[in-house]
């Protein structure tokens, strides 16, 4: 996303005889450190609407909507923004494909193996496990969403 660009430069603004006073200057200096800060502020929040972009608070507010108990640790921001985007896309219908969808997002295409055993209402899912972190949410979303019938 493109930063929004404000023009900070307060002195510029002014008519040319109070450009040349000191006071003025001071004024317009302190008063243009603010609009720089308040610039920013603008951007973190137009930052915070994605979930791909969003800061660290911003992304425990979602975690605390989920009750999700972070580990900074060992979490990274990247993939705690992948998981609460996770939590948030798994809504009905529950089919699937839907489950294909899913894994190919959280593993990647061509991961994984999907065995569907139907008289036994079991499912079997192949994949290798590269990070524990994935591994553990994959098995949470995967108890949410496989069909009721498997």
């Amino acid at each position: 996303m493109n930063p929004i660009e404000l023009d900070t430069s307060l002195l510029s603004l002014l008519p040319p005889w109070y450009r040349e006073v000191l006071d003025y200057q001071q004024i317009c200096l302190t008063e243009q450190q603010q609009f720089e800060a308040l610039a920013e502020e603008i951007v973190g929040v137009a930052d915070n609407f994605f979930f791909q972009t969003m800061d660290e608070r911003a992304v425990g507010m979602w975690e605390q909507v989920f009750r999700i108990v972070p580990n900074p640790q060992v979490e990274s921001l990247a993939f705690r923004r992948t998981r609460v985007l996770n939590r948030i896309s798994t809504r009905p219908p529950y089919t699937l494909g839907f489950l294909y969808q899913k894994l190919d997002e959280l593993i990647g295409p061509g991961e994984w193996k999907v065995t569907v055993d139907y008289p036994n209402y079991t499912l079997y899912i192949e994949s290798a496990a590269q990070n524990q972190n994935y591994a553990t949410e994959l098995a949470f979303t995967i108890n949410r969403i496989k069909p009721a019938h498997i």
